[in-house]
């Protein structure tokens, strides 16, 4: 049981509540999506001219609408170096590059940094899952993660399609478990499946299920995620039915709780399938790389050029772009026994 606070919330709200220095090094994903951006400049807000700033951008292998896709990349672009001032070239990748590639790039972008903010808004999880590892691997003093909320999302059903088969992330194959009694699947559901349910009907019958919900999903969210929650269940898994363990879409220290509890209660080696909210795909990661989970994903080779529209706001006209510190003076808060009890 976690036994200590994982600083969250709203991202000037974390650092007014953190006292943390030095110089940032900050990498978010350039996209067409207009909060692509909005951490970027919550962190030029906060530090300035003395964060580096790295920004990318991921081409899709498949691409709905090219010129769209375009126009809109160029005025984040745009809105980027009239925000923080960033020009000159920005590093591009395809989808399905080596993952090595991605892996180079996230060295370089952080050799001589300890303090990290990894911003994961417009990042697929082929990228983000790999940018966490290789921070963490790299042992900084400080890591932030990032996440910004849009105002709203696109049409339901064409937020991205064309989805690869079922496949480990790279670099989270995950091993086989001495003395684990049995396996489990724990789906974060989120607006579509993707074609998992066809990837797991013939090997549903030799798991058990688990299932993050996230709540309250709101509209017009809850109808698809209620939508993915049946067709998973419509499996054969051998604990069927499953009651879902339902979690803040926004709260990644809770998620990250509940996949410990479900490893410990029954002996479990955990198969993480993340298709959910951000910030819970966000604690699988760090559960997998704590403790070897295999993460499985059926990656889409495109994504709508109208994915969301505008920048969240909450309830108070603040901007619902979110903070969660990972690392702070170099302990690690999910990953240090001490914030556990015994």
């Amino acid at each position: 049981m976690f036994k200590n606070y994982r600083p969250w919330g709203q991202i000037d709200w974390v650092f007014d509540k953190s006292d943390i220095s030095g110089r940032p090094t900050f990498i978010g994903c350039l996209s067409t999506e207009d909060r692509c951006i909005e951490s970027g400049v919550r962190i030029k807000g906060k530090f300035g001219d003395d964060a580096a700033y790295n920004f990318f951008i991921i081409n899709d292998p498949i691409c709905t609408n090219k010129a769209l896709t375009r126009k809109k990349i160029d005025k984040s672009r745009e809105e980027l170096e009239d925000a923080i001032g960033l020009s000159g070239t920005i590093e591009e990748f395809d989808l399905f590059c080596p993952p090595l590639d991605f892996a180079d790039y996230i060295e370089n972008s952080i050799s001589d940094s300890k303090f990290v903010v990894l911003d994961i808004t417009s990042m697929p999880k082929r990228f983000f899952f790999l940018g966490v590892k290789k921070i963490i691997d790299h042992k900084v003093d400080n890591f932030l993660v990032t996440y910004a909320k849009p105002e709203e999302y696109g049409e339901t059903g064409k937020l991205s399609g064309n989805p690869d088969n079922l496949e480990p992330l790279p670099f989270f194959f995950g091993k086989e478990k001495s003395g684990k009694k049995s396996k489990t699947l724990v789906v974060s559901i989120g607006h579509s499946e993707l074609g998992l349910t066809s990837a797991f009907e013939e090997k549903a019958a030799g798991l058990d299920l688990q299932v993050l919900f996230p709540f309250p999903p709101g509209p017009p969210s809850i109808e698809k995620n209620w939508r993915f929650m049946n067709a998973i269940h419509s499996l054969g898994f051998q604990n069927k039915p499953v009651d879902p363990i339902r979690v803040s879409a926004s709260n990644l220290s809770d998620a990250f709780d509940h996949m410990i509890n479900i490893s410990d209660k029954e002996n479990n080696e955990l198969i993480l399938a993340p298709f959910g909210p951000k910030p819970i795909s966000m604690a699988m990661c760090l559960f997998a790389i704590k403790t070897g989970a295999s993460v499985v994903y059926t990656q889409p080779r495109s994504y709508s050029p109208d994915y969301s529209f505008g920048s969240g706001k909450t309830e108070n006209g603040d901007s619902a772009t979110y903070g969660y510190w990972v690392v702070m003076e170099g302990k690690n808060l999910f990953f240090d026994k001490a914030y556990y009890e015994e």
